[in-house]
């Protein structure tokens, strides 16, 4: 994405925090200050504030008695501390996004009907809708415990792929984690226009246990951005054969 956004002509600045922000005539004067303490003043069009979000948990809903612990604390099913009380979504304090609260209602639904069901979170995609979009699900390489697990990661880059050399694009890459021994997909990460919409072949893999062979083996539609996946697949089981 840096490389992506230096192209575009934007500044990236790392290791650095912004201490204030002051509202001028036209738009705002910004202070920067960067890890060696050096200070630099920007004048910016617009001041976009992401630092983080917490649940909303209204005082009715406190008084009920519901355990909280960051947010409402439930089970696998759904179910709070107290009988017949769910909670589902962001008032959780979890996994923050809408994907995982439709998930998890679906599952408090298919309780209160009496349905035994747990809400599984073991392949849940994580998207950006930047450009070129980033998605990823399972395993992630900062959280490979390298004392415990044997891991491959495989990687196959847009710029060989042929959809997208015939879009114009060529920043990204597909990049696998299986299980060293068995093939396992373990995890996936996207960088690529539709990413987001690519992940779901990593959501299933990683899901359902399926093996890198077993995907590598499927006939992939060409030409099309699918098989940047193809390719990390063949990466992964040592048959990559276009690169």
């Amino acid at each position: 994405m840096k490389k992506a956004f230096a192209r575009k002509g934007v500044e990236i600045l790392e290791k650095s925090k912004v201490t204030g922000v002051e509202k001028i005539d036209v738009g705002y004067k910004v202070l920067v200050v960067s890890s060696d303490g050096s200070e630099k003043t920007y004048v910016v069009d617009k001041v976009l504030v992401a630092v983080g979000r917490k649940p909303n948990i209204p005082e009715d809903v406190r008084s009920l008695g519901v355990e909280i612990d960051r947010g409402v604390k439930t089970d696998a099913h759904m179910q709070t501390n107290i009988d017949g009380v769910y909670a589902i979504g962001d008032i959780r304090g979890q996994i923050m996004l809408a994907h995982v609260a439709s998930h998890e209602g679906i599952v408090a639904a298919k309780n209160i009907a009496g349905i035994d069901t747990q809400a599984d979170y073991s392949a849940v995609p994580s998207v950006i809708f930047t450009n070129p979009e980033i998605a990823s699900t399972g395993l992630r390489e900062r959280d490979i415990d390298k004392a415990r697990q044997e891991v491959k990661i495989s990687k196959f880059p847009l710029s060989a792929n042929g959809r997208a050399r015939t879009m114009l694009e060529n920043i990204g890459f597909a990049k696998v984690i299986t299980d060293a021994k068995t093939g396992v997909v373990l995890g996936m990460s996207i960088v690529s226009p539709s990413a987001t919409e690519l992940i779901m072949e990593g959501v299933i893999a990683v899901r359902n246990k399926l093996t890198a062979e077993q995907l590598e083996e499927s006939i992939h539609p060409h030409p099309t951005l699918s098989e940047t996946l193809l390719g990390a697949f063949e990466d992964a089981t040592g048959k990559a054969i276009h690169l």
